[in-house]
């Protein structure tokens, strides 16, 4: 498992808010929110199958709550 970190971006600093505490409810770390954007981390394993699979669930989520999924990086392992 690698920990993935996912950022969102919004409007609204409170609609984030309410986002995040959903994911963090979902197994999501909160990193920080501030400046109209919310960065949370969740381990997952880095295959293709899972993570395209989370971020196409995210990306359609948040669009329909006016949320924009600006999408997720790793830190690289060695």
């Amino acid at each position: 498992e690698q920990i993935l970190e996912h950022t969102f971006i919004g409007q609204d600093e409170q609609q984030l808010k309410s986002w995040g505490d959903q994911l963090v409810s979902d197994g999501f770390t909160l990193v920080s929110l501030s400046d109209n954007k919310l960065v949370l981390t969740k381990p997952a394993m880095l295959t293709t199958g899972e993570i395209s699979d989370l971020t196409q669930k995210l990306a359609a989520y948040t669009a329909s709550i006016g949320i924009k999924y600006d999408g997720w990086g790793a830190e690289i392992v060695k």
